[in-house]
């Protein structure tokens, strides 16, 4: 679990974010340090690239609210010129096709030898993460897939998955038991119970504690269409929480399907550890928490 120490009257207040090419949490007379998770504090987290359209927006306040220290730079030339400290990993984000030089690479890599890093790859150039990359040892990934690939690379302890609950209950919806089967084998792993349906039917269907969507049965739609189908397995005193396991889908897609109530997308093709976190996290939400909101 995560602890963080409010500011006391002697502790300086977090640095503001700048707009401009900037660091957060170099200068630690102006930053305060939140540790979490270990007894060791984290490294700091250098961003080189976009991190405001919206492949990468959200994404970055991700990292933001992980990582003990974070340090931007817009392009490679300016991370180069102006080293960050205590360098552990290293995000590069990539909105075009083209390529980056080889000898840039090899700098920063001389320049933070330590360091892990991932590339990810926006909505341009997904294709590229095809193309493999020694420099990345994190590998090279679309955007989509951040949520499965950065929790691991940003962890620096063990996620306790170990210690998840084995009384659990996941609803897969899916149109042919050969798209089911993977989805319950990773449900069962956990210890929960798993069962199948080519359609949401509440009547049939009921104590659920999450819903995992296939794209077989459950295409991109608007934010309404996401609502109606959630709706079906929303009660009074019990709301599952909902993923939705695509194929590569449009920012849009994501977004619509965020608006609608899923709360977690996962692409395929996928790994099992976001799906995983879900079980081990079920939702806190009162029986009046739901009737309000449903009312509403």
């Amino acid at each position: 679990m995560t602890h963080v120490n409010p500011p006391s009257a002697a502790q300086p207040q977090p640095a503001k974010r700048s707009h401009g090419d900037s660091a957060v949490g170099n200068d630690q007379a102006n930053h305060q340090v939140i540790h979490r998770g270990s007894d060791c504090p984290q490294g700091t987290l250098l961003w080189i690239g976009d991190r405001d359209s919206v492949d990468f927006r959200n994404i970055y306040h991700q990292c933001e609210s992980q990582a003990s220290q974070i340090a931007w730079r817009a392009e490679l030339e300016s991370a180069l010129r102006r080293p960050a400290g205590a360098v552990d990993r290293i995000i590069v984000t990539q909105s075009t096709r083209f390529d980056i030089a080889s000898d840039d690479l090899t700098a920063l890599g001389t320049m933070y030898p330590n360091a892990s890093r991932v590339n990810l790859l926006g909505s341009m150039c997904a294709a590229i993460s095809r193309m493999p990359e020694p420099f990345f040892d994190a590998g090279r990934h679309p955007w989509h897939r951040s949520n499965q690939v950065l929790p691991r690379f940003l962890a620096t302890h063990d996620s306790g998955l170990s210690d998840v609950p084995p009384v659990r209950s996941v609803a897969v919806i899916a149109s042919t038991m050969a798209n089911a089967e993977p989805l319950m084998d990773v449900a069962q792993s956990s210890g929960a119970t798993a069962v199948w349906c080519r359609t949401p039917n509440s009547t049939t269907l009921r104590n659920i504690d999450a819903v995992w969507w296939d794209d077989s049965v459950a295409p991109p739609a608007g934010s309404q269409v996401w609502r109606r189908r959630i709706a079906t397995f929303q009660t009074c005193d019990r709301s599952p929480r909902h993923a939705w396991i695509a194929s590569t889908s449009s920012s849009a897609d994501l977004e619509h399907a965020r608006q609608g109530g899923v709360e977690m997308v996962v692409s395929k093709p996928y790994r099992i550890d976001p799906l995983l976190q879900m079980l081990a996290n079920p939702s806190e939400q009162t029986s009046a928490d739901l009737c309000q909101r449903r009312a509403a």
